[in-house]
């Protein structure tokens, strides 16, 4: 069976201890994954825009960049417990509407968490 590259950002040494752990678990279950390892979430969106890897690790924030960049094509599929009661609230810059969630442009918009 071909790995399933995954693509995963690391953002402190021990998460690659993490992602190796979680690789022998999927290879027990007759999985196996390739841990892609990326600096920033950008990065991590643009290798799975260009195939680099088959799936992302991605934060919430990451995956609506995946959607929106895909046109609607990338799916979600699943999520952290630790992420289930996070909520996100749409903002722009002082005095400009938004009058379309996911039409809007980059430069103009921010999502803050809470």
């Amino acid at each position: 069976m071909e790995k399933i590259k995954l693509g995963a950002v690391i953002y402190a040494p021990k998460v690659t201890v993490i992602w190796g752990i979680i690789q022998e678990f999927f290879e027990k279950e007759n999985c196996p994954i390739e841990p892609v390892f990326y600096k920033d979430y950008k990065s991590q969106v643009d290798g799975l825009m260009s195939g680099e890897i088959d799936i992302a690790w991605n934060s919430p924030l990451a995956w609506l960049d995946s959607y929106l960049r895909s046109k609607g094509e990338c799916l979600n599929g699943s999520m952290r417990d630790t992420d289930q009661d996070r909520k996100k609230l749409p903002g722009g810059k002082k005095g400009q509407g938004l009058s379309d969630y996911f039409g809007y442009q980059r430069k103009d918009y921010r999502i803050w968490r809470l």
